[in-house]
C-alpha cells in the first residue's frame, strides 16, 4: 500500500478502536512529511513497551505490511483471540510503519523503484541524493559496513542524527522508557538479527539476545516450515554500523 493507503488505515485503527489506539506524531521528514504510528493498548498503566518499525529502506515495501499487520491482528482481533486480548493488556505497542516517508514515497514513482535511501540533496560538490537513515544512528557511527561517499547505499551522513528521520526516532525512545526492546523490519533474507551490527564484539545481554533469537525462529518455522538464520548481525549477514538494532 502507498502512503496515503497506510496513513488512512492508521486513521481507521483509531477510529474503530478509541479504546485501544491512538495515533502518534513521531516528527517530520526532510520534505515535511510526517511520520506516523499507533500506540496500542488495553486498559491500565505502567508497563513495559514494545516497539515495532518498518521502512528504513524506501524499497523495502514487505517492511511497511508486516508491521501494518501486526497492528491490524492486535486491534481486529483484541475481542476474539485471548492471546491477543492478553499481550495487548499487559504490553504497550508502539507500532512505525514507515521510517524513511520520503524515500518510501520516491519508490511508488516511476523514478526509481529500487530507491533505498531518504532524499537528502546532494552535498557540495556531489550530484547524488541520500543518505541512508540504516547508517546514520550514533552507536557505531562511522565505522565499517557505511560509507561516507554520497552516492553509495550506505552513505551515512555527515553526522550521527544528521537526519530528521532517526533523529525523531531517537527522541521518540528517549522520551519513553519504559521500551525494553523493539524490532526493525528489513527485506530481503530470511534472518533474524540482534546486536552488534558495528562490532564483531558481543553485547553482555548476548545471550538474552540469541535466546529471543532462537525463540523467535523456531516460531517461524511453526507457521509455514520457513527456516531462519540467526544472531548478531555482524555475524549473520555483515557490518552495518551506526544502525537502528544497535
Amino acid at each position: 500500500k502507498n502512503l496515503d493507503a497506510v496513513n488512512a488505515k492508521l486513521n481507521a485503527m483509531v477510529a474503530d478502536r478509541p479504546d485501544l489506539v491512538t495515533l502518534l506524531d513521531i516528527g517530520t521528514t526532510l520534505q515535511g512529511r510526517h511520520i506516523y504510528g499507533v500506540r496500542i493498548t488495553g486498559p491500565g498503566t505502567n508497563k513495559p513497551a514494545v516497539q515495532f518499525n518498518g521502512c528504513h529502506h524506501a524499497r523495502e515495501w514487505i517492511t511497511v505490511m508486516v508491521p501494518m499487520w501486526i497492528a491490524d491482528r492486535f486491534v481486529y482481533e483484541y475481542d476474539t483471540n485471548s492471546s491477543i486480548h492478553s499481550i495487548v493488556d499487559r504490553v504497550e505497542f508502539f507500532i512505525i510503519p514507515v521510517v524513511n516517508l520520503d524515500g518510501f514515497v520516491y519508490t511508488w514513482t516511476p523514478n526509481n523503484r529500487l530507491w533505498r535511501k531518504n532524499r537528502r540533496s546532494p552535498p557540495v560538490g556531489s550530484t547524488c541524493y541520500g543518505v541512508d537513515d540504516n547508517r546514520n544512528y550514533a552507536t557505531g557511527w562511522g565505522g565499517g559496513g557505511s560509507s561516507s561517499d554520497p552516492c553509495n547505499e550506505t552513505y551515512r551522513g555527515t553526522a550521527a542524527f544528521s537526519e530528521p528521520e532517526t533523529a525523531a526516532m531517537r527522541d521518540f525512545a528517549v522520551a519513553r522508557p519504559q521500551i525494553i526492546a523493539t524490532q526493525s523490519y528489513h527485506s530481503y533474507s530470511q534472518l533474524f538479527m540482534s546486536p552488534w551490527g558495528y562490532t564483531a564484539s558481543l553485547p553482555p545481554d548476548n545471550p538474552t539476545f540469541l535466546e529471543v533469537d532462537a525463540a523467535s525462529t523456531q516460531a517461524i518455522a511453526a507457521v509455514h516450515g520457513m527456516s531462519y538464520g540467526y544472531g548478531p548481525i555482524y555475524s549473520t549477514i555483515y557490518q552495518a554500523s551506526g544502525n537502528d538494532v544497535d
